[in-house]
């Protein structure tokens, strides 16, 4: 089970430092087995199990986290990362790593895919073998794109996860696939 964390530690000079984990535990006993501590000022936003359809290495059940850098002087998140994870041998191994242009508030999977929304948009990923030539290596490609409105009151919210389907999805091979819950618009 994988699931994501806050500690709080007082600094030498008595502030409040955060520390943000992605840790794996024991789904009998909740021992912790593994741990990625994420960076500095990134916060986690949402977790999900989920597998790819275009795997290139077969039918895996990964984790993805959606993450988002905590800047004071921002009023709405200008970067974040989505992050997946394999479990191999107990331990988490960092598969793909993905910088955004904002929030990744949600992560789900869709069709063998991953849809996020990232801040007010909505983004269609698959998983493949990365471009870059090096044997085993993984990235995240973007399939479509929807920016506009997405309706919900905060990004925490339970809405969030109804509105993230709220809205038609352009791709290549099919071109508009709707959710029902959006059947009205």
């Amino acid at each position: 089970m994988c699931v994501t964390t806050l500690k709080l530690r007082i600094t030498s000079d008595g502030e409040e430092a955060e520390e943000h984990y992605v840790r794996l535990l024991d789904d009998q006993t909740f021992e912790i087995l593994d741990s990625y501590q994420l960076n500095e000022q990134e916060n986690s936003c949402s977790v999900v199990s989920t597998s790819f359809s275009d795997d290139p290495k077969g039918a895996k059940m990964y984790y993805v986290v959606g993450t988002a850098v905590a800047n004071p002087l921002e009023n709405e998140p200008s970067e974040g990362r989505i992050l997946i994870f394999e479990v191999v041998d107990r331990k988490l191994q960092l598969v793909c790593s993905k910088d955004v242009k904002g929030a990744a508030y949600q992560v789900r999977g869709f069709n063998g895919k991953l849809l996020a929304a990232i801040n007010c948009k909505i983004e269609l990923f698959r998983l493949s073998d990365s471009e870059t030539g090096h044997m085993g290596q993984m990235e995240l490609t973007t399939e479509c794109v929807h920016r506009g409105h997405i309706p919900f009151t905060s990004p925490h919210s339970s809405q969030l996860q109804q509105s993230f389907f709220a809205r038609a999805v352009r791709t290549s091979e099919n071109p508009i696939v709707f959710c029902p819950c959006c059947a009205h618009e």
